[in-house]
């Protein structure tokens, strides 16, 4: 016989787990859909003081402490210069934030999820669901289940793993994860910039230390086992900070690299669905906030779908909007966000001609200038395409729309055609981005404008 449940939750990270606590303190019947964990370490978290009155919210705050931490005192950056800057956590007025075993973090969660009611299930195969009369069928090896209600909280890959939906990554940065053995222990974060990128150290609960290079993946594309770690010591020769951290450790084990773009899904939300935490919208690294937003995601997402479920008419605002005028959303959240991120980025001005940080320049879209003639016609370029031409573009449109448009502009394509098709490839990020990206395309010779045969 075939199970009912109010929600069904893909996912076990933060996200997920949060939302699953939230719905069941609320009387919901839910089952959240866990992956068996692979052996082996797992990259640490710093966690902000917000991150305990989040659990606090619903009533799981008991027993947080015995999560393996070290207190987070502050942090140290050296971003726009060599010289260092000082924040101190003390500061703060919600008090000290941690470093934490992220491992150790999410088994109790779990262990909240389960004694708040969740009925958790670990799986080694891909859960398969789809929709039907009663919400959602869903399929793992010989299981099957029905949900009511489907939450997304498998990441950036959950996007790729429905249909109907696509992830929009705006670049392709990574970490290239080292774990390092020491005796000795430094409390606070340290966050350096270099030419290909920057760095991020902090220590780890269980001893040692993680050193982390944020690049973008094409940047050590090919490089191999051996070429990996050569770049990962390149580049820290130029992070006189870091190295000066790193002395007397060794690596623990082989270099590991780790996704970590920003994108979101698109949609984010549908009849009876919705993606929540970082398989709805992910942020850079850099913003610190990854664990709290994901947290605050999923109480968020449980309190709507309370409502949707209690009220099964009650129409969702934001996805009728998206399907009924799916390239005029009623705002630009991610273009919104990409300023945001461009305003950080901005502070390092050391490295102008270097691929990774032109990526992340702002534009100033309030003076723009519009040329193009929507009755023009937009072709493919001739000329050869380098990562320093494709950079600025870049820093207003995801690197996998602008390949995709010029694919799709290799025969002549009247221009305002062409804007919708762009349009779509990018998701909701603002058409005057859209059309600053279009008209710098045409000044980097990546496309034409030609008179249009109609």
């Amino acid at each position: 016989m075939t199970s009912l449940v109010d929600v069904a939750i893909l996912g076990g990270g933060p996200a997920g787990l949060a939302a699953a606590i939230a719905l069941a303190r609320r009387g919901r019947a839910v089952t959240l859909f866990d992956r068996a964990r692979a052996s082996g370490p797992r990259v640490g978290e710093t966690l902000g003081p917000d991150v305990r009155h989040l659990l606090a919210s619903i009533g799981v705050e008991e027993g947080f402490d015995s999560i393996p931490n070290i207190p987070f005192v502050g942090t140290r950056s050296a971003w726009g210069g060599s010289d260092p800057f000082e924040r101190s956590s003390i500061l703060n007025p919600l008090g000290l934030g941690l470093h934490v075993d992220r491992a150790a973090l999410d088994s109790w969660l779990v262990s909240r999820a389960t004694h708040a009611g969740v009925h958790v299930e670990v799986v080694g195969a891909r859960v398969e669901p789809a929709p039907n009369g009663l919400g959602w069928e869903l399929r793992w090896g010989e299981n099957v289940m029905q949900g009511r209600y489907l939450v997304d909280a498998r990441g950036r890959a959950g996007p790729g793993e429905m249909p109907s939906r696509r992830w929009i990554a705006f670049d392709r940065l990574v970490g290239v994860v080292a774990w390092l053995k020491s005796t000795s222990e430094e409390p606070e974060l340290l966050i350096e910039a270099v030419e290909q990128g920057w760095w991020y150290t902090a220590p780890q609960p269980e001893g040692g230390l993680v050193a982390t290079l944020m690049t973008d993946a094409d940047l050590i594309s090919g490089s191999g086992t051996k070429g990996l770690e050569a770049h990962w010591r390149s580049a820290l020769e130029s992070a006189p900070l870091t190295k000066e951290r790193l002395e007397g450790f060794a690596l623990d084990r082989d270099l590991e690299v780790r996704r970590a773009d920003s994108g979101f899904s698109y949609p984010d939300r549908g009849p009876n669905w919705r993606a929540i935490g970082d398989a709805a919208v992910a942020w850079d690294p850099l913003a610190g906030t990854g664990i709290a937003r994901a947290i605050k995601s999923g109480i968020q997402a449980a309190n709507e779908i309370d409502e949707e479920l209690f009220n099964p008419k009650r129409e969702n605002s934001l996805h009728h909007y998206i399907t009924s005028s799916p390239h005029h959303p009623p705002s630009h959240p991610q273009s919104a966000y990409l300023d945001q991120r461009a305003r950080y980025y901005q502070m390092e001005t050391r490295w102008p001609e270097s691929p990774f940080w032109a990526r992340r320049q702002p534009v100033d879209l309030s003076n723009l200038q519009v040329f193009l003639n929507p009755e023009s016609a937009l072709v493919a370029g001739t000329a050869g395409v380098t990562p320093s031409t494709l950079a600025p573009i870049e820093a207003l449109l995801p690197p996998r729309a602008i390949r995709d448009f010029v694919g799709a502009v290799r025969q002549p394509m009247v221009a305002h055609e062409a804007m919708s098709t762009l349009r779509d490839l990018s998701g909701d990020i603002g058409d005057r981005r859209i059309l600053a990206g279009v008209q710098l395309m045409i000044m980097k010779c990546v496309i034409q404008e030609t008179e249009s045969d109609q």
